[in-house]
């Protein structure tokens, strides 16, 4: 058996044994790397025990006769009545043809993309080369199938000749790399640049060839639907009734001029040499018939439009499409219409109708803290040729406005609607706007809340803790400045005092009222993290008055407050001021409060591992209760009782132990803190001292035996320890085990 032609065909084996009266199969096998036809032809010379092949040598072909297959799998039979038997058999000869199916080495592509929309779609795959290969890169797109559900105008419509002339819709594809090298097994990563002029599937084929090494092929298909809206409109309309609306078509396609310009600017160098048929033409120079599509069905339009592409943009009778919009009853209609001509010219308008019930109620309302003002713009257009003079009626406490407003014609002016309440309360009006032109007249609902007000501001103090600090605060008049006003004082901060009460007297009367100066409010002295409850100064102290007098011109009050924290820390409260009325304003305190000096320095030291006790006394001075202390500490071997409790009037000694495990001077501190006296702490010098060795006594044994000896540790911190034990003279003395755990000192 022998294979001539391709070198794609092989044979699995090149002698075969056919016995008399029967057949054989020959096997051959067909593996190219190449997407191209092959061709080839087997030569099966019959060869007889001890003979030798005859046939012309001058043709390598057999002097016989000869078949051509397409198959891999050949079978070789001795005619149905064989003549006699001669003394040589004729070689057979099979032609061979081998096709290759062309398989993506990747997974096909699908994605969706908008009409004139530029996509960059990204590839990655992997080299299936044994070997380094140059790829040259093609693409080949396959005819655009459908239109993506829009309908295009009909041919037949058309005037002879005027079937606009449209070029290379279908080239929208291309690769920006037309040579790449690659590495055996190497992973690729390229983009396919998609830019579509044309509706419906677009398919194409991504070729990777070597000429010298072999080649496949990858799929991309590609969905083109209809662009995005090029406007949105909204149309209103009573129920019951339907509404007549004109949509002007410009004669050009913003989209198209932009894609366009996307594709001069991706174009490779092969189009810069002059290759213009990349680039779509469209007609601009004739009146062009539009299909037009509704996807709603309470909207009616003729079924085509024509438009004067060859018009400007700012044309005196542009082109326009007439839409009737017929609601149901009432509700929201949200439309799409689009047109599209035979060049694949495709817009789209998005359209929400609205069917509004005909005695349609308009409210308006506000929410607005107190004191605060919230305005409204109120839009009101005037389609007409005419200006409109609106009268305005506006009932409602708090509300505000202009009595009138002039809407120019083909304009919107919006009416500005004012609510500032001075109180808290719900304030409920309307206002009316009267056309003097056409008599109609709109009637609005209003209603206005007023809410808390809001914080007149921040009250910032930075103070030591355990020393007053007086803050000033102008306190706005609410009501008539020229009457006398009564505040009550409330606060959530306890360490904080002022007067119960503020009165702010107008200047005119402060010849008849002696000055008063208020007490203090009840100190209170704590520390840490407060909750939010309200404390009544008018309760916590003997109701006492600051009266303030502004000057003239002047619309607050000066009040006093004391600060007094009793320890340091950063805490947020507030203050609040209350009218007899239930009017009231507030600020918020935001407090910074730096730790106090120390009762006094103790300087301790110890030699580490050991252990010394200083006791501090800690008085009582309330004559009445047992006070227990939180006690605080801070510092290394710094060890003690988390709390300590004193009874009434007496004096207790709290045990502060210092027990060092490494040598060394530090500052460490204890403080202790109890809500009714607050908090004091003391400063601690701590010197950590290197002991002395310790002297084992004369360690005694006879030669060639061993004697042991126990060596006691103390462990002084609050948790076991691992020790590993070594000794200089491995030779004679030795620590068994070397490693073992002391327990923790219990305290």
């Amino acid at each position: 058996m022998r294979l001539e032609g391709s070198p794609y065909f092989k044979l699995n084996d090149d002698k075969i044994i056919i016995e008399p009266k029967s057949s054989a199969q020959i096997s051959v096998k067909f593996e190219s790397p190449f997407l191209k036809s092959c061709s080839g032809r087997l030569l099966a010379i019959p060869q007889q025990k001890g003979s030798v092949p005859q046939y012309d040598k001058r043709d390598s072909r057999p002097a016989s006769r000869s078949s051509q297959v397409t198959a891999t799998t050949l079978v070789a039979s001795p005619t149905p009545t064989p003549p006699p038997v001669p003394s040589l058999v004729s070689p057979m000869s099979f032609s061979l043809v081998g096709n290759v199916e062309a398989r993506s080495i990747f997974s096909p592509i699908n994605i969706s993309v908008p009409l004139f929309k530029h996509q960059e779609i990204p590839i990655s795959l992997e080299s299936p080369f044994a070997v380094n290969a140059r790829l040259r890169i093609s693409v080949i797109q396959q005819p655009t199938v459908g239109t993506s559900g829009i309908l295009l105008p009909s041919v037949e419509k058309q005037k002879a000749g005027s079937i606009p002339a449209i070029s290379n819709l279908e080239g929208s594809f291309w690769v920006p790399a037309k040579e790449i090298p690659v590495s055996p097994k190497e992973k690729l990563s390229l983009s396919v640049h998609f830019l579509p002029f044309k509706l419906g599937i677009h398919k194409c084929r991504v070729y990777f060839l070597d000429s010298g090494v072999g080649e496949f092929v990858g799929d991309i298909v590609c969905t083109v639907t209809a662009p995005p809206p090029i406007e949105s409109l909204k149309w209103s309309v009573e129920e019951g009734t339907s509404l007549d609306r004109e949509i002007i078509i410009n004669p050009k396609n913003s989209a198209i001029i932009k894609a366009r310009d996307t594709l001069r600017l991706l174009e490779t160098p092969k189009h810069r040499r002059g290759d213009t048929t990349v680039c779509p033409s469209f007609p601009s120079s004739e009146v062009t018939p539009f299909k037009v599509n509704i996807s709603s069905p309470f909207y009616s339009s003729p079924e085509t439009v024509l438009v004067d592409l060859s018009s400007s943009e700012k044309q005196v009778n542009p082109s326009k499409l007439n839409v009737r919009f017929m609601p149901k009853g009432i509700g929201i209609y949200p439309c799409t219409i689009t047109i599209a001509s035979l060049s694949h010219d495709v817009r789209v308008y998005e359209v929400e109708g609205k069917a509004r019930p005909k005695s349609e109620a308009v409210s308006l309302e506000f929410v607005v803290p107190c004191r605060q003002s919230s305005i409204q713009d109120i839009p009101i257009t005037n389609p007409t040729d005419q200006d409109w003079q609106m009268t305005v009626d506006l009932v409602g406490q708090h509300f505000s406005g202009p009595s009138s407003i002039l809407i120019k014609a083909k304009a919107t002016t919006s009416y500005p609607l004012s609510f500032k309440p001075t109180v808290m309360c719900t304030s409920k009006g309307t206002l009316s706007l009267t056309n003097s032109s056409t008599g109609e007249k709109m009637v609005i609902n209003l209603q206005g809340t007023s809410v808390e007000p809001l914080s007149e501001g921040v009250i910032r103090i930075s103070c030591i803790a355990r020393e007053k600090r007086a803050i000033k605060i102008n306190v706005p008049i609410l009501g008539n400045p020229g009457e006398s006003i009564v505040y009550k004082v409330e606060s959530d901060l306890p360490f904080i005092s002022g007067s119960d009460t503020l009165e702010i007297l107008p200047p005119s009367l402060l010849s008849n009222l002696s000055k008063s100066v208020g007490a203090s409010m009840v100190e209170k002295r704590s520390s840490g993290k407060f909750e939010g409850t309200m404390v009544d100064l008018e309760s916590a102290s003997p109701s006492k008055t600051a009266v303030a007098t502004p000057k003239a011109g002047q619309l607050t009050g000066e009040y006093e407050l004391t600060a007094y924290p009793s320890s340091g820390g950063n805490y947020r409260g507030t203050i609040t001021f209350t009218l007899p009325n239930g009017q009231f304003l507030w600020y918020v305190i935001e407090m910074n409060v730096d730790q106090c000096a120390p009762e006094s320095e103790l300087n301790i030291s110890c030699v580490i591992r050991k252990a010394v006790v200083v006791e501090i006394t800690i008085n009582n001075p309330n004559s009445v209760e047992t006070l227990e202390f939180e006690v605080s500490m801070n510092g290394n071997g710094v060890l003690g009782s988390d709390t300590i409790s004193v009874p009434p009037g007496e004096s207790s000694l709290y045990e502060l132990i210092y027990s060092p495990v490494a040598t060394g001077d530090e500052t460490g501190s204890v403080t202790f803190y109890n809500p009714t006296v607050g908090e004091f702490w003391y400063k601690l010098n701590l010197h950590a001292q290197k002991p002395d060795p310790i002297s084992l006594p004369p360690m005694i044994s006879e030669v060639g035996k061993v004697k042991t000896y126990d060596i006691w540790l103390e462990n002084p911190i609050e948790e076991d320890v691992e020790v590993t034990a070594s000794s200089t003279n491995d030779e004679s003395f030795k620590v068994v085990p070397s490693k073992y755990v002391v327990d923790c000192y219990i305290y």
